[in-house]
């Protein structure tokens, strides 16, 4: 890839202190949102101003291997490049969390095995590369929601690429914490994840890949606990609907 690359930071809040961090990192681009967008639209706005070839996404509080990307050497063929990740627990570098341990298997079952389970279940943005042009080809963009705003991103990704290429080279450390987004729990936060949730399996039975999707039991059974009137109605809703409930794509893998 060589050293030619650009730093984008978007800050979501106009209030925020974006331009300050500026003036200590001058090579570094810093917009802001006019509005709170989200972490989805914070990445909406950084793909507005991107340049380069290849963009990479990242969370808040998450760290790169800089030489390791720099170093790499593939072709410019491929609309993705995927790699596993690795995390650490907060306040503590030291130690290694587990927050990675399913992408890293993802990324480990198509080098071995070729399982292309990786295009449909690699929810996330970071630790991948994918081409900005393919992305503006398919008009691939983050949904502005404030959670779960990249796992129907995600898999657009995976389902439209034509190439992409997996390597076992680590680039990316995620944080694991109990204050991040992932780990908040609400009633809105549970309905907003089974509403992006729904719009991902209903893309997956479109397209003829109903055996990709995800259930949404986990997910129900929270809600259920936290308010048992919208949690039984979202229950049966989604028991008498195509989207699986208890069966998902892993009990189809049981028989590959």
């Amino acid at each position: 890839m060589g050293n030619d690359y650009e730093v984008i930071v978007v800050d979501d809040n106009p209030d925020g202190g974006a331009f300050e961090l500026k003036k200590r990192f001058e090579n570094v681009f810093f917009y802001i949102n006019e509005f709170g967008r989200g972490a989805g639209g914070a990445r909406n706005t950084g793909l507005k101003y991107a340049v380069g070839e290849y963009v990479l996404f990242a969370d808040s509080d998450d760290e790169f291997f800089i030489k390791s990307l720099v170093n790499l050497s593939f072709p410019d063929t491929y609309d993705v490049v995927y790699f596993p990740p690795t995390s650490f627990l907060s306040n503590t570098e030291q130690e290694r969390g587990t927050r990675h341990k399913k992408y890293e298997k993802l990324v480990f079952n198509y080098l071995y095995n070729h399982n292309e389970d990786i295009k449909y279940h690699y929810y996330v943005p970071w630790s991948k590369l994918i081409k900005r042009n393919f992305l503006d080809h398919y008009n691939i963009r983050f949904d502005e929601v404030m959670y779960s705003n990249d796992i129907f991103f995600s898999l657009k990704v995976g389902f439209f690429s034509s190439s992409i290429h997996v390597t076992d080279t680590v680039i990316y450390k995620v944080e694991e914490g109990e204050e991040s987004l992932t780990k908040t729990i609400s009633v809105s936060s549970i309905e907003t994840r089974l509403d992006s949730l729904q719009r991902f399996n209903e893309f997956l039975i479109v397209n003829g890949l109903s055996s990709k999707q995800v259930m949404a039991l986990p997910l129900l059974l929270k809600l259920v606990r936290m308010n048992w009137k919208k949690g039984f109605r979202r229950f049966f809703s989604t028991l008498f609907s195509k989207r699986p409930v208890i069966i998902d794509f892993r009990f189809y893998n049981l028989f590959q």
